[in-house]
Order: C-alpha cells, then sequence, then structure tokens
C-alpha cells in the first residue's frame, strides 16, 4: 500500500498533515456555523459541511489543538434536506453571510442550538433550567434578505483602482463585495454608484445607512486621516452624489476628529411601530427592522404590566426603553444610561420627539453609575441591558446584585459572554424565567437572544 493511500484512508492511526484527505460524519457545528467531525480523538473543523452529510475533506492547518479542513465533496447527503444552493453568486468567497449553504430550517436548528450549548456548557444550567427556553422566532420568509438598514464597506486600492469590500471574517481580509442580497435596492443602487470610479482619494471605508420607514438614505465617508484639502474634494463629491440621488437626505465624514455633517440635515428618521427615532450617524440602531419589532414584543410581554420605573443601561438612542415607556401601561419613569454622549443627546430627541416627559437619559460608563443609583436608594422595578459583544463589565453585574430589581432582561448577541454573565446572575439572587432567541440577523451565523431574570423570593 503506497504511504498517500495510507495517509487517505488511515488518517486517524497517523498524525494528520496538510494535504491530507479523509472521509467522515459531521456530528454537529462550531459556533460560526462550520461542520465538525472527528477522527478517533481529534476535532476537524469543516467550513461548508453540513450536520448528518459523510464528507471528503482535505486538511488545510491546525491551531491550538484543532484541525480545520476544505470540504472536497459530499458522500452521503444528510437524512433530511439540509442543503441548499446559495441565491448568490459570490456567496463561496464574500464574507458577508454564512449560512446560505442551509436550509432555512437547519439554519434555526443551528442557532437553537448555539444558544442551548452555550447556556449549558458555559453558563453551567441544567436542561431543567432551560426549560424557559422557547424556539427561535424566525424571520418572515419574505425577510431573509434585503433586511439590513446599516452596511460598512472597506475600501480596498490597487494599481487597478478601488473596490468596495466586506471584512471576511475567516481570512481576515478585504473580499470584493458584489453582494444584491443583504440590502435594500436603493442602497443596493447607491453602492453601484460608488463604484465607478470617483470616490475621492483617501477614503478608507465607507458607511451607509437606510430608512425603512420613508425609504431615505445616509451615506459617510471615512478617512483614517485627512487633509483640509481631501476634505473639500469629499464635500464636493459628496454634493454630486446627492445630486444623483433624490433620496440621499444625510452625507458627511469621519474622521480622527470626530462626525462631520455637510447635508442640511444630520440625522435619519426611522420608525419601529408606533415609535418615531432620529439616528445620527454614529448611533447604533438594530440593523433588522422587522425582527426588532419582534423582539420588542418579547420584551413588552415579559416585562410585568405592573412596571413603573424601568432602567435602560447600554441605552444607546432609546431604541429599547422608549418603546417600552410608550407600551407599557403602568409605567412611569425611564432612565437610560450611555457611554456615548452624542447617542445620549439622540436620547433626549428622541425622548421628546415621543412625547416622553417621564424619561432622562445621562452620559457615562453603565458600570460607573450604579453606586450613585444605589445611593438615591431608588425603588427600580426592572433593569434592560443590552450590552456590545463583549458582554457586561463585572463592576456592572454586581451593581445590579445590589440593586436587585424584579425583573432583569438581558438582550445580547453573543451566546458565549451572555452565559458567562447569566452564570454569575443567577448563582444566587435570580433564576431564568424566560430565553427566547430571536434571528437577528438571517443567513449569517450571529443569533440574539432575549432573557428574562426574575428575582429569587426569600
Amino acid at each position: 500500500m503506497s504511504s498517500d493511500k495510507k495517509r487517505n484512508n488511515h488518517t486517524e492511526m497517523a498524525g494528520l498533515r496538510p494535504g491530507d484527505v479523509f472521509t467522515a460524519e459531521i456530528s454537529g457545528y462550531t459556533h460560526d456555523g462550520w461542520g465538525v467531525a472527528r477522527l478517533g480523538q481529534r476535532v476537524i473543523f469543516i467550513q461548508g459541511a453540513l450536520r448528518g452529510e459523510l464528507v471528503q475533506a482535505e486538511i488545510s492547518s491546525q491551531r491550538r489543538g484543532v484541525f480545520y479542513a476544505r470540504l472536497l465533496q459530499i458522500v452521503q447527503s444528510a437524512p433530511e434536506n439540509r442543503r441548499q444552493s446559495p441565491l448568490c453568486q459570490v456567496y463561496d468567497g464574500c464574507g458577508g453571510c454564512q449560512l446560505q449553504h442551509m436550509t432555512y430550517a437547519e439554519e434555526l436548528y443551528f442557532k437553537q442550538e448555539q444558544v442551548v450549548s452555550a447556556l449549558q456548557r458555559l453558563g453551567g444550567f441544567s436542561a431543567a433550567e432551560l426549560s424557559v427556553m422557547r424556539p427561535i422566532i424566525a424571520a418572515a420568509p419574505k425577510q431573509l434578505y434585503h433586511y439590513r438598514n446599516k452596511g460598512i464597506f472597506h475600501v480596498s486600492r490597487d494599481a487597478a483602482g478601488y473596490s468596495l469590500s466586506f471584512w471576511n471574517e475567516e481570512t481576515h481580509s478585504p473580499v470584493a463585495a458584489a453582494c444584491q442580497l443583504l440590502f435594500p435596492e436603493k442602497v443596493n443602487q447607491l453602492i453601484a454608484r460608488l463604484r465607478q470610479g470617483d470616490l475621492p482619494n483617501g477614503v478608507s471605508d465607507v458607511m451607509l445607512r437606510y430608512s425603512f420607514a420613508y425609504q431615505r438614505l445616509m451615506l459617510f465617508l471615512r478617512f483614517s486621516e485627512a487633509s483640509a484639502e481631501q476634505l473639500a474634494v469629499a464635500r464636493i463629491f459628496l454634493q454630486q452624489i446627492s445630486a444623483e440621488f433624490a433620496d440621499l437626505l444625510v452625507w458627511g465624514v469621519q474622521t480622527p476628529k470626530g462626525w462631520q455633517t455637510f447635508s442640511p440635515v444630520g440625522f435619519l428618521t426611522d420608525t419601529l411601530g408606533d415609535v418615531h427615532y432620529q439616528i445620527a450617524p454614529e448611533a447604533f440602531f438594530q440593523v433588522n427592522n422587522a425582527q426588532t419589532m419582534r423582539l420588542l414584543s418579547v420584551l413588552q410581554t415579559a416585562l410585568s404590566a405592573k412596571t413603573e420605573f424601568l432602567l435602560d443601561a447600554y441605552c444607546g438612542i432609546g431604541t429599547l426603553g422608549i418603546y417600552l415607556a410608550r407600551h407599557l401601561p403602568g409605567l412611569r419613569r425611564l432612565w437610560g444610561i450611555e457611554l456615548n454622549a452624542g447617542a445620549v443627546e439622540n436620547a433626549r430627541q428622541n425622548a421628546e420627539l415621543n412625547q416622553l416627559a417621564n424619561a432622562k437619559f445621562w452620559q457615562g460608563k453603565a458600570e460607573n453609575e450604579f453606586d450613585k443609583i444605589l445611593k438615591q436608594n431608588h425603588c427600580i422595578d426592572a433593569v434592560i441591558i443590552d450590552p456590545p459583544r463583549r458582554g457586561c463589565h463585572k463592576q456592572l453585574l454586581h451593581g445590579l446584585l445590589q440593586l436587585r430589581p424584579k425583573q432583569l432582561v438581558y438582550v445580547s448577541c453573543n451566546p458565549s459572554t451572555l452565559a458567562r454573565d447569566l452564570q454569575l446572575l443567577c448563582a444566587e439572587k435570580y433564576t431564568l424565567s424566560l430565553v427566547q432567541p430571536v434571528d437577528m440577523f438571517p443567513r449569517t451565523h450571529h443569533v440574539e437572544c432575549v432573557v428574562l431574570m426574575s428575582k429569587v423570593q426569600k
């Protein structure tokens, strides 16, 4: 038997090396949707392989005791039909989506399991404790694509000119993005125009926003450094683009010195239900309006109708808190804490826009503000925390445990940091009352989750 054939058929008996070919069944998924195979004690991650498939693959690399492999062929399909042909012509190299090769039913299974696995493996929660977990809230069939209201494109330059690219999470490099499926048609049209070759020199990234309610656009050019001459050229270019696109309402630049708006109007207005939001260029706003409405419905149902005093930590422009202040019948007071000073001002404007006289927003690190809140001895009924992907600062978690509101709601876009933080919060003083995954990012490996915790009664 040749050495090549031995490496092909008996890799589990020898040390795996790049170039080795093997056949294995896929037993599950990594957190980013790669198929997981096992050869003896070895774990192998295979991009594009699906649960239940028997595949042939080739070892490409090894990192931290885990092997990575390239899918060569599907030897045997999964018992159920879990695979579909991607709609996007640049799907294999783009990086904007990761799960178009899955049926949507399999994608929902994958995301549900990611939340379960994180809470059990990292959070230490038992199956009994997770009996409060509900099936993931799916996107409507017509909302699997064209749902993003914001996009950031990297400008890649070479001798031939430039391209607008997504940042590929796997290769950590820009990939020219010709995707037509993530954004609404008006955004796609504006992207096509920006590809025509006259983008000003020095632009490193392009940021676009879209208002679904009013079908208006925002465009900002990002410079890592910019001279006065470059900014003057950018202003002329943006004025030209605004003349070509009647729906382009807000435009300007971002430099190391901050955001500079050139247009007469400095914000987009969008709606979630009957609540209006003014969205500044630097503001965080959930990228999927339709699924955000479903998430807000979960929050509204989960929080007690008797809630009188709500604290919104990491409040941003007031997206969650202001909506709930309009829809919780017993709410008498809303407080919001946000680090970004511009977002705080945006939140105050949004409270005024929605005629909320009982809302107060202030700037600061949420973890540093709890000492002040505790000293004031206010009776806060409920707290919402919606942190960035890295999760909550430990100081904030300890502040919550001292404050001890009746209800805690954690909104997370990262199951791993969610599990870590819940482990601390639920060690003694809180118990899980609801775990509700939401598919906020269809066709990608990201998943949102709402967790309601109730105070343990002693």
